[in-house]
């Protein structure tokens, strides 16, 4: 092969001429290259032709989205309106208030369930192992009142002889150093009090009769200063009472007539204390049948007013024995309290 065949140019790339430019001439401007991209074999090399993104790329961004599992709670407004707010003065004194009215409640029910419960505790009657009642609780129960015989007066009668108190030897409290008169004054009254089924009633009946009254049964007393230190029973009991085997000293053809002297205008004045203490304590005070003695005052009066009748004494025939009315009282008066 020749020099000049290997030199020979393929005709596609052929060389064209340098065109002449003259010393005078003008240079035309240059045309701008045309807006259409060149078609370059390697992409990666060519002139980026967009600008720069405005923001960083996700992983340098300042504030990257939440991610799904991510709990975002909701926001309220900080100058939300709760309404009006009570002064921290004003919310002490009503928390002292309340806390006042909370431990007066307390000490009101607290007492309310001691009355209450005590008054159930009084109406109870506790039974033994062998099922037999067991004495019951105070005031209910078998009593022996005793009392000593502190005043007489025989003003409702002209004969003395004809109107007695029982017994017949009346309390000296000057007379105390052996007890002598203290023995020889005592009466005892041996009466049963229960409660009746109104509550806060009570009856009254004597076990057996004495020497001052007849037996009753089931009077109802009335109740005086309930719930206080003078707290008693009081009640009264019309009868006619008759002195018996009197020596009439009256107007008469002899001088003595054995009588009996009627008194039917006779009342029983009683009063029975529940706190009082008793104040008189003889040697010779014990009761039988196991009957516990009252613990607490009592006085008994045996009135008998005037009238014209009082006294009727009459003779085993039946015949009035004189007129021996006086126009007074008589009395024998009972108490186990101050006797001086």
């Amino acid at each position: 092969m020749s020099p000049t065949s290997r030199l020979s140019m393929p005709s596609s790339y052929s060389m064209s001429h340098m065109p002449v430019i003259e010393e005078d001439e003008v240079c035309a401007p240059r045309t701008p290259l045309s807006s259409s991209p060149s078609f370059s074999p390697f992409p990666s090399m060519g002139r980026h032709r967009h600008s720069y993104p405005r923001f960083p790329p996700p992983a340098y961004s300042a504030a990257a989205p939440a991610s799904r599992n991510t709990y975002v709670p909701p926001t309220s407004p900080l100058s939300r309106d709760k309404g009006p707010r009570i002064p921290p003065q004003r919310q002490k004194w009503y928390r002292v208030v309340l806390l006042s009215l909370i431990g007066i409640a307390f000490i009101v029910g607290l007492v309310v369930g001691l009355v209450v419960g005590l008054r159930r505790q009084q109406k109870v009657s506790i039974t033994t192992d062998n099922n037999e009642p067991a004495p019951l609780l105070f005031p209910d129960g078998s009593y022996a009142f005793i009392t000593a015989l502190y005043d007489t007066s025989m003003a409702c009668t002209s004969d003395p002889n004809t109107f007695r108190c029982f017994p017949s030897t009346v309390y000296n409290a000057s007379q105390q150093q052996d007890n002598t008169t203290a023995d020889a004054a005592m009466t005892t009254f041996f009466w049963s009090i229960r409660e009746a089924q109104d509550q806060g009633q009570y009856l009254i009946s004597s076990s057996a009769p004495s020497e001052v009254l007849p037996q009753f049964s089931n009077i109802t007393p009335a109740l005086l200063d309930g719930n206080q230190d003078s707290e008693r029973l009081a009640f009264e009991l019309p009868m006619a009472i008759a002195v018996q085997h009197v020596n009439v000293t009256a107007i008469t053809a002899e001088p003595t007539i054995a009588a009996t002297c009627y008194f039917n205008t006779t009342t029983i004045r009683a009063t029975v204390w529940t706190r009082r203490p008793a104040e008189y304590h003889p040697r010779n005070s014990t009761t039988d049948g196991g009957v516990d003695p009252w613990p607490y005052a009592v006085e008994v009066e045996q009135l008998v007013g005037p009238g014209p009748d009082v006294p009727d004494c009459r003779d085993a025939d039946g015949n009035r024995v004189g007129n021996l009315t006086a126009g007074g009282s008589c009395a024998c008066r009972y108490r186990n309290f101050g006797l001086g």
